[in-house]
């Protein structure tokens, strides 16, 4: 998403960071959008990924994830690997994670 938004620690601790880590000020922990991108659920990835294998090398491709991942086969399919699509499904986690944040800041506004 262009437009950013608000991206507030998820968990804060204000006393873990004297307490663990000897060091004076509050541990964030982690953010928001980290927090909303690790509870994605399946349905919430699939919502953002290509259904085709074929869309997803070119994805994957066009977010310079696969430079040659794009190319067909002689059999006209597209070969997309594994490590490939990892790399997919943690950018639609952060991209359903985007929209979150982007529902929350605009409930959030009058």
């Amino acid at each position: 998403m262009s437009t950013t938004h608000e991206n507030p620690p998820a968990f804060p601790c204000p006393e873990m960071g004297k307490e663990h880590f000897d060091q004076a000020g509050s541990y964030p922990g982690m953010t928001l959008r980290d927090y909303f991108a690790a509870k994605a659920t399946e349905e919430d990835i699939a919502e953002f990924l290509p259904k085709t294998s074929g869309d997803c090398a070119r994805l994957a491709y066009d977010l310079g994830f696969a430079p040659h991942e794009h190319q067909p086969q002689d059999s006209g399919r597209y070969n997309i690997r594994h490590g490939v699509m990892r790399k997919l499904r943690y950018w639609a986690k952060f991209q359903h994670a985007d929209a979150m944040l982007a529902e929350r800041s605009r409930k959030a506004t009058p």
